[in-house]
Formats: C-alpha cells, structure tokens, sequence
C-alpha cells in the first residue's frame, strides 16, 4: 500500500513538473545570426515560406537566412499591398491600376514566375488564393466590378466579372475567394437614408451556379458591420463583424453553421490553419480586453485576459506574437504566456522564423535571428 502511495506521489510529481516546465515564460534571448541592414525605413518584411519576404514601393524579394535574394521583382508603386496564399504572393497598387502575381508553377529555378497585369479602373481591394487566383474590386463613380482572373501558361485571363452598382447592390466591403476558385463570398453595404444594411452575397461558378447566373444565395445582416470575410477552406468561410462572427458551410446551398457574438468590439483577428484567434476590447484599452481562442470549427477552446498593450498581432502553427513598440510577447495556443522581452529600444519587425523557438528581430540597422532562452 506504501509503495503504490509512493508511486502516486511520484508520478504526480512528474505531472506537475512537467507541467510547469511545458507552461515556463522565458525573458532572455540568444543571437544565432545578425546581419546589417542596408534597406530604409520604407521597407516591410513578413514570413513567407520560411523566408523573409521584403517589399516596398520600389521593388519585393524573397531573402533566404543568409541575407541573399531567392528571387525578386522591380515595380513602381505608391501604394503597395501584399497579400500571400499557398505558393503566392500578389502585389497590388491599391489606387492605381496594376497588380504583380509571383510563384506557383511558373517560378523555375531564380525565376519569381512574374505576371504582371494592367487594369482598366483603379483597384480597390485584391485577393490571392492558393491556388494562384487573382480576385480585385475594380473601382468606377457609381459602379465596381469584381474581376477573378485565372493564370494559365504564364498568361492573367478574366474567368469571371461580377458588375455592381452602388445605387442598387450598395457599396462591396469585403470578399474572398475559395481556395479551389469555385465559389466567392461578398459583403456589400447599401446605405438607405439614415440606415446602413450589410448584405452577404453567395456566388458559385462550377455548373451548379452557372444554372443561376453564379448566385446561390443572401442574407441581410443588418446594421452589422463586415470587417472581413476568409475562407477556412473551400466549403467554409468565416465572416468577421464587430462584435462577432459567423461561419458558414456548403458553398453549393450555403448555411450558416456558426454565431458567435461579444460584448466588446473585436479589436483583432487572425487565423492559422486550425486556429482562430480574436481579441475583444478597445484598441486604447491596455486593461480589459480578452483573447478568445477557436478552432477552425468554429468552437471555443479557452478564453483569457490580456493585460498588455500591442500593437500588432501575428498568429503561427502553434503560437500567437503580440509586439508593441519596444515590447513583444509570445503566447502559447492555451493561452499560457510563453515569453515575454522589452528590449529598451523601437522594433520595426518581430516575426516566426521555421526552427523551434527561433524569430526574428529587426530594429532600424540590424536583423537578427534569436532563438529564446532561459539565460541570455
């Protein structure tokens, strides 16, 4: 009886010591790689199959862990816009009339499988999807088109146009594209006298829609604002309000699956995979906001406060980075704190490299790849 006593003990032990061990916060760094950097302020970085992906109004790389280019493309743009999906990254002039689509099959060898395509109308907003689609919102005085244009043999051709006019359809707020191209979700906001109504739009262009001139369905949310529309995959789209969210399921007879709704406005939102990630509160509120943490599915699996100030919010495979000015935090997907800096200087860039444990730390001369720890 003392034996198996001791053994329960022991084994309880274990338990919580591997529990704190797994749920440690770490507040010290290592450097494994520093680089000079040799770019201007105006140059954005983000991760982009494990590599950096820099871009700026001049011109977008992909740079590989030594600091050289994988590829690159030269552009002129005043206001560029990055958008990636699967093997892709699509470049736009949000204002102008010009997107640039890099990778995917094309892309042989240094070659950033360029395509380049020049719009009728200015571009109001612009999509990629993993499968190499290309969807924008053409922009005119009283009427918009969305445009889905398909890549084949290097060359951009229109699949389908979607024409809107303001004064009946109202103004397109958001949209996406499934994964497959198959189907498009859209979001249009029609203001009637003092009322603004949101209206969801659910197009399909496989045979099944084309027997209904692409449109299989709507639904009137109200005065409830969309903030963003994404596919979880090609039968599933999420739809982001203000204070909530709605998935919906089977792009054939669409169905709305899920209804979340809060009581603070969402302040931040992103997802990964089987991760859905959104933070409720005031954006000036550094007390009194609260991460909420979903699978894919739709369903909640752990909600926690957030007592720190961000700026910036990146969700990873397994973890969640928060950077402020001169502070950033990572957060474990329990919801646990997992490490924690305050580096004493302005951050421009802190972001997931591919190993374990390992970012990357960018400040306004050097770029540094850290990989946590307990002891600096």
């Amino acid at each position: 009886m003392l034996i198996g006593v001791g053994v329960m003990i022991a084994i309880a032990g274990i338990v919580t010591a591997s529990y704190f061990y797994m749920n440690r916060v770490f507040h010290a760094y290592k450097v494994e790689q520093e680089r000079e950097r040799k770019d201007s302020n105006g140059v954005t970085y983000q991760t982009f199959q494990n590599q950096l992906l820099k871009y700026s109004k001049d011109g977008i790389s992909l740079v590989n862990d030594k600091g050289e280019d994988v590829w690159n493309g030269g552009y002129e743009m005043e206001n560029p816009d990055v958008q990636t999906a699967g093997d892709y990254v699509l470049v736009t002039d949000i204002g102008a009339k010009q997107f640039y689509r890099y990778g995917g099959d094309e892309k042989k060898g240094e070659d950033s499988g360029e395509i380049h395509v020049e719009t009728d109308y200015p571009i109001g907003r612009a999509r990629v999807t993993s499968s190499g689609d290309v969807v924008v919102l053409l922009q005119d005085t009283d009427s918009n088109v969305i445009t889905v244009y398909r890549v084949e043999d290097g060359e951009a051709r229109v699949r389908v146009e979607i024409p809107t006019n303001v004064s009946d359809n109202g103004y397109p707020l958001d949209y996406d594209l499934s994964p497959d191209g198959e189907s498009m979700v859209v979001s249009y906001m029609e203001v009637k006298g003092s009322q603004i109504e949101t209206k969801l739009c659910f197009y399909n262009f496989s045979k099944v829609g084309q027997d209904q001139n692409n449109m299989m369905g709507g639904e009137s949310l109200g005065n409830t604002m969309v903030g963003g529309i994404h596919y979880l995959d090609s039968d599933r789209v999420l739809v982001l309000g203000e204070k909530g969210f709605f998935i919906y399921s089977n792009m054939k007879q669409p169905k709305k699956v899920v209804s979340e709704s809060f009581k603070e406005v969402i302040a931040s939102a992103d997802f990964r995979e089987d991760h859905l990630v959104l933070v409720t509160g005031k954006d000036d509120q550094k007390e009194g906001k609260t991460l909420h943490l979903y699978n894919a599915r739709g369903k909640l699996q752990k909600e926690t406060p957030i007592t720190f100030s961000y700026e910036e919010m990146i969700v990873c495979d397994r973890e969640i980075l928060f950077k402020d000015r001169q502070e950033c935090r990572i957060m474990r997907m329990n919801g646990k704190l997992k490490a924690s800096f305050d580096f004493g200087r302005d951050i421009d860039a802190f972001l997931p490299a591919w190993k374990d444990d390992q970012y990357y730390l960018m400040d306004s001369s050097t770029i540094k790849r850290i990989r946590i720890s307990e002891n600096a």
